[in-house]
């Protein structure tokens, strides 16, 4: 699908793929804005925020995941929920994808020329103007493969591997971000930095790294941890993660609590959210023994840690 026929009502502001701004560089790289959802109302009130704290028209892919069709909504068809919100697909039901699978569908659904594929949970409000400008400039350096909006440096404890397997030896350290109540979370920081993983309410992603990975790992994870399986996919491919602190506002914890989503686990899964969690952690564990326990180095792909740096 082609750039002009993404745009139906709105005229694209820039001209081809390049955007100029006063006293920034120029920008050659495309990004895509995907968001999977249960809640149209959601989408509408908080997307919105992306696109109007954005610096220029950004196109937005939105998966509706266990969200009956609408009638300004049909299943697949390209027309907007929003003047701002681009094009719909929807997935009712028991046709439901689950997070991950919803994710995977909005990667498979992107436009093939955006570079950048922004996923970025619907509860999240962007307070920043012009986000997007920061994010895009760090995706100018070929070495950064995934950026986001909270991170830590470290994940995993060290010596993972060496006493039996408990699910807390997956932990993040040292964990930022520049939400409303970060504080709460870890620390605050409104900078920019290398990072060994990030959360997975913002995960801003080169296009090819994902090519490369074969797209999301749906056989394998339903929910929980696949922001650190982007990540310590992206640090076995030899890219970097990098941390920008942009003031947002994430709301947090309603997939895993809504009663659609625990309801479809267990009947089409025969699980608890408590299940796929479990799962989700062992897996990684097992999966990366290569590259755990991860620790950045600024400038530097994250990297194993050693005794040096643990």
């Amino acid at each position: 699908m082609s750039k002009g026929s993404r745009v139906n009502s709105i005229t694209v502001a820039h001209g081809g793929g390049r955007q100029r701004w006063e006293g920034k560089p120029v920008m050659s790289l495309d990004m895509d804005l995907i968001v999977c959802t249960s809640d149209f109302v959601n989408v509408e009130t908080n997307v919105v925020t992306w696109r109007t704290t954005a610096s220029t028209e950004r196109f937005v892919v939105i998966v509706g995941d266990g969200v009956d069709s609408r009638p300004d909504v049909p299943i697949c068809d390209s027309i907007p929920l929003h003047p701002s919100l681009r094009t719909a697909i929807t997935f009712p039901g028991k046709s439901r994808l689950g997070p991950v699978g919803a994710m995977q569908a909005g990667y498979r659904i992107s436009d093939a020329d955006a570079d950048i594929l922004a996923f970025i949970h619907d509860d999240v409000i962007i307070h920043e103007q012009d986000w997007d400008v920061r994010v895009l400039r760090e995706f100018e350096d070929p070495t950064v493969g995934v950026v986001g909006f909270g991170g830590a440096t470290g994940l995993g404890t060290p010596g993972i591997y060496q006493i039996p397997y408990r699910l807390q030896q997956l932990a993040r350290i040292a964990y930022a971000s520049n939400v409303d109540d970060a504080e709460a979370h870890g620390r605050r920081f409104d900078g920019v930095r290398d990072v060994a993983v990030l959360d997975g309410f913002s995960l801003i992603v080169r296009r090819e790294l994902l090519d490369k990975a074969g797209g999301w790992p749906t056989d394998k994870l339903i929910f929980h941890m696949y922001d650190a399986w982007l990540c310590l996919t992206a640090a076995r491919l030899g890219y970097r993660i990098r941390l920008v602190g942009v003031k947002c506002k994430h709301l947090g914890g309603r997939t895993s609590t809504q009663a659609p989503y625990n309801e479809w686990l267990l009947e089409k899964h025969g699980k608890t959210d408590n299940d796929v969690h479990r799962e989700a952690h062992e897996w990684i564990y097992e999966e990366f023994r290569d590259v755990l326990p991860l620790r950045a180095t600024e400038g530097a792909v994250p990297a194993k840690a050693t005794a040096a740096n643990a």
